[in-house]
């Protein structure tokens, strides 16, 4: 086996299964760490929202990213099969990032116009992801408690 092969093994099942989700959640929370800590501005969200809009956007995110992380980290092997434990903390985050990702996906529209469309797109994009996985954890989640 490559030395890469031997490096994945060794990470964490929830990093192995789902890479993309742990690359968001971390980025959304350096982004947002950031803005609340006035190292970056978000221009189209300071230009389009009041002061207080961009507190609650930056928290927002910050928040979700972070319950998204906590319920991923929560993925255990039980019996060869992989089970959320966290699943109400991942749904949350999910909510939250959708709620953000749209958020600023109208902001940078609002706020660049034409030019601003397909930058706005890929938030759009990135809001109707979290909101898909969000709808397919609940539904999954609605049935394994159904049938306890």
């Amino acid at each position: 086996m490559k030395v890469t092969g031997r490096i994945v093994q060794r990470l964490p099942a929830w990093v192995r299964l789902t890479p993309l989700d742990v690359m968001f959640s971390v980025m959304g929370v350096l982004g947002s760490v950031s803005s609340l800590l006035g190292l970056s501005e978000p221009s189209s969200i300071e230009r389009v929202l009041p002061w207080w809009g961009s507190l609650l956007w930056s928290l927002c995110l910050f928040t979700g990213c972070v319950a998204w992380f906590i319920g991923l980290t929560s993925v255990k092997e039980n019996n060869g099969s992989f089970v959320l434990r966290r699943m109400p903390a991942l749904i949350f985050g999910l909510y939250l990032v959708s709620l953000a990702a749209v958020a600023y996906g109208f902001a940078v529209i609002a706020f660049a116009g034409w030019t601003g469309i397909v930058p706005g797109l890929l938030f759009m994009a990135l809001a109707g992801g979290t909101y898909l996985r969000r709808v397919d954890f609940a539904s999954r989640f609605r049935e394994d408690r159904d049938e306890r």
